[in-house]
């Protein structure tokens, strides 16, 4: 039976997802929903305890980091909650899914921001070759970090642990503008584009095969 599986990024606290949510999650019936950071913008618990909420209600489980938008206290309550898998592999019905909350240092200060070093040490024995990876920040030189000025602005410690351990996948979100998917060697990458402008991913954790939905 396929597991399919809700990937959401960048919310940004904007109400105009709860609805978008309600329908997505009416059409698709997931059993499973990862959300990859910035759920707010410097926001606090209300916005994703109704999210998560919504989705609960109808038996679907949730995962999620916190991104750099997030402050720490959300991060927190995330951790306290049960739904934190920053730095943390968790199980569930067979598959084996990491996360990576956060990101690189910014030049606007934001909630939750880390040197390579750090992520570097947070991926120490995070990822192997069963591996579903949900991260915030993306990899360096890819489809998922690429601004607008065309720069490339990901992590090279991401990379370099996807490229060294091979996990299945690689799911990000945090560069609103960049967009697309490919193949980091057998890891499969996947931009997921910002829920706030109605932007999600559906996937089969057993196929990997997946699905751009706009909602």
């Amino acid at each position: 039976m396929p597991l399919e599986t809700l990937f959401i990024s960048d919310c940004h606290g904007e109400q105009s997802c709860i609805p978008r949510l309600e329908k997505l999650a009416e059409a698709r019936q997931p059993r499973l929903a990862v959300f990859t950071g910035d759920l707010t913008t410097r926001g606090d618990t209300r916005f994703p305890q109704e999210m998560f909420s919504l989705l609960e209600r109808r038996g679907c489980r949730i995962f999620a980091v916190g991104g750099n938008l997030d402050p720490k206290p959300l991060h927190e309550w995330l951790e306290q909650a049960g739904y934190s898998i920053h730095a943390r592999r968790v199980a569930f019905k067979g598959f084996t899914i990491a996360g990576l909350g956060g990101s690189l240092k910014t030049p606007f200060g934001t909630c939750v921001e880390y040197s390579e070093g750090q992520f570097a040490g947070m991926l120490e024995g995070l990822l192997d070759e069963k591996t579903i990876f949900a991260t915030h920040n993306p990899p360096f030189n890819t489809v998922a970090d690429r601004v607008t000025s065309g720069a490339h602005v990901g992590s090279h410690a991401i990379r370099e642990a996807i490229e060294r351990h091979h996990p299945r996948a690689c799911l990000c979100g945090h560069i609103h503008e960049a967009q697309g998917s490919e193949k980091l060697g057998s890891t499969l990458l996947v931009k997921l584009p910002p829920f706030k402008d109605g932007g999600a991913v559906a996937m089969d954790l057993k196929t990997l095969e997946f699905k751009f939905l706009t909602t």
